[in-house]
């Protein structure tokens, strides 16, 4: 990320004091003038009283002057800059704890899901450097060197969730050295963030301060981010309901004095989890924005913007020269309201704009207007303005972005409620249903979720219910036939429907007609077919989007990695429990 804003002189800046100058010169002159010739008393009675307009035409010459040496000391923003003439860009490594003092719930969700948001919003940044990622637990591991490619980030931090360690403990000194091993190389600004609850034993405290110490000498930006709440929190175990020590369950909290040690230590500073989500990555991470050298300037083409200052310049003169007193003033004022007009212009897209767009029903401006506004309010509108559109893809990866910056519960209900209702759109009534209940379970106050809730779990058992009265009759045969196949769709197209069983058959939902259930169970069959895998697999459990309910789902991805670090870790196959390191502890 560069500076955009140069000059070609800039010593033609220091020219905008002249008017102050010649101003304070001539006033001084006037009042000795005026004391030599007579007493201050009696100056009323003698001065001429100042002619109608010239403080108006005096005003607009000094704004002309202004806007012809801003012109002069010629600003000028780069067009192309050649990659040997573009200034190191610099890199940023987030260090993420998934030790298991990560799965207490004082956030909502537990701690992992929190510090996992903080995260995608970092990378959401349009204009970040090259970001990389550690995670650790009992031992550090590389999770991604720095990348640019904010497509890639955003899967990996999607499977995080999912990653289990195959060591326990907390060596925060390991992953701080990882990190400072993977900037080692790298020109411009570095920065490592960390988001940890800080929740280590002493001997882990000092080793890792040691390595935050090192990182200072190495010129390196630390920014320790604090996860957690100060309120002991027992920690969960998958097997035993709480991790227990000593016959005892262990509670964690937020160490929030020794985090603000550590960053103290590295010459950094230290966040809470709300103000580091809610800050803009340039604020998180100090680091100095790079420039283009000027030994370099003569290879970059550039967009000159001088013409639009000294043009106006000149004209304003020629007419403060020539215009009567009172025309001068209405000048004066429309140059004033021009110039505030661009300035407001060259801001770009606002909120309100969108808004307006929106509302008065030109979606496809309102969509673009939003894609321009960072965060969850520019998501949250384009999701809207693609739902309009009936584009629900769209709308559900707006919406999707949305829940995830959202930094409220009631923002991440408002997002769930709208991705269920594109989940509906697409047939996909089990994941709708899903997201209703997430944002039920987030506090949203809508009468009528409960009947969407009913609606498509009803939507969603009728399609299993054809999905398996398909690939039941089908598979006993041999056919080998998938799932949810294209005949199934057709029939229930022509009105076909499952064999009657009152014991099965649930009633309509009040307000529906049998033509339009079949309808929509039809779509959902038909969305189902063409999700199906090959082998006639069943479809995905629905997933779960805000981090209310934390249970773990699988991916293919985080087993992968997961398998890798397990290598990197010497285990020729997957334990069935993590490892624990003898002269650590569980969490």
């Amino acid at each position: 990320m560069t500076t955009d804003l140069y000059w070609r002189e800039p010593l033609w800046l220091l020219a905008l004091a002249y008017p102050l100058l010649v101003a304070s010169l001539g006033r001084w002159r006037a009042r000795r003038q005026l004391d030599a010739y007579a007493d201050r008393h009696l100056l009323p009675w003698i001065q001429v009283p100042r002619r109608r307009g010239g403080l108006a035409r005096q005003w607009l010459l000094v704004f002309a002057w202004g806007l012809a040496v801003i012109g002069l000391a010629g600003p000028r923003l780069p067009l192309v800059v050649p990659s040997e003439s573009r200034p190191a860009p610099g890199a940023l490594v987030a260090v993420l704890d998934l030790s298991g003092s990560m799965e207490a719930r004082d956030l909502g969700g537990n701690r992992r899901a929190a510090a996992l948001r903080a995260l995608r919003s970092l990378v959401a940044e349009p204009r970040r450097p090259a970001i990389g990622l550690v995670v650790y637990a009992g031992r550090a591991h590389l999770y991604a060197p720095p990348t640019t490619d904010g497509a890639v980030l955003e899967t990996l931090l999607a499977q995080a969730h999912a990653l289990h360690l195959p060591t326990l403990g907390n060596d925060l000194a390991g992953a701080l050295a990882l990190a400072g091993a993977q900037l080692a190389g790298v020109a411009g600004p570095r920065g490592v963030v960390v988001l940890s609850d800080g929740d280590l034993d002493a001997q882990a405290q000092e080793r890792a301060e040691r390595a935050a110490a090192e990182l200072a000498s190495d010129r390196t930006t630390l920014t320790a981010v604090g996860v957690g709440t100060a309120t002991p929190t027992p920690v969960p175990d998958p097997d035993r309901g709480w991790l227990m020590h000593d016959g005892r369950p262990v509670v964690s909290r937020l160490e929030e004095g020794w985090l603000q040690r550590l960053a103290e230590v590295a010459g950094g500073r230290y966040l809470r989890l709300s103000e580091a989500t809610a800050l803009p990555l340039d604020a998180l991470w100090p680091a100095e924005p790079p420039r283009i050298a000027p030994e370099q300037a003569s290879a970059v083409q550039w967009r000159e913007l001088f013409p639009w200052l000294v043009v106006p310049a000149v004209v304003l003169l020629v007419l403060a020269a020539a215009l009567p007193p009172r025309r001068v003033t209405g000048l004066m004022v429309a140059a004033v309201l021009s110039g505030g007009g661009s300035i407001s212009e060259a801001a770009g897209p606002d909120l309100a704009t969108a808004e307006e767009a929106l509302a008065a029903g030109d979606t496809v401006v309102a969509r673009d207007r939003y894609r321009s506004i960072a965060g969850f309010v520019g998501r949250y509108g384009e999701g809207v303005a693609c739902y309009r559109l009936a584009d629900y893809g769209c709308a559900i990866d707006a919406f999707s972005a949305a829940a995830w910056l959202a930094a409220r519960d009631d923002e991440r209900a408002r997002a769930a409620y709208s991705l269920a209702a594109a989940f509906y759109q697409e047939g996909d009534y089990a994941q709708a249903a899903a997201l209703y209940r997430d944002a039920r379970a987030n506090g949203l106050a809508e009468p009528a979720l409960d009947r969407h809730i009913g609606l498509t779990e009803t939507l969603a058992a009728q399609v299993e219910r054809h999905r398996r009265e398909a690939a039941g009759p089908q598979a006993r045969k041999g056919t080998g036939s998938r799932a949810g196949s294209s005949e199934l769709a057709d029939q229930l197209a022509a009105g076909r429907t499952l064999e009657p069983e009152a014991e099965k058959e649930p009633p309509l939902p009040a307000g529906m007609d049998r033509r339009r259930f079949d309808a929509l169970v039809a779509h959902g069959v038909e969305r189902a077919r063409l999700a199906a895998s090959g082998d006639g697999a069943a479809p995905q459990q629905p997933a779960r989007w805000l981090g209310r309910d934390d249970a773990v789902v699988e991916t293919p991805g985080a087993v992968l990695w997961q398998r890798l670090f397990e290598i990197e870790e010497g285990f020729s196959v997957s334990p069935e429990r993590p490892r624990l390191r003898p002269e650590g502890r569980a969490w």
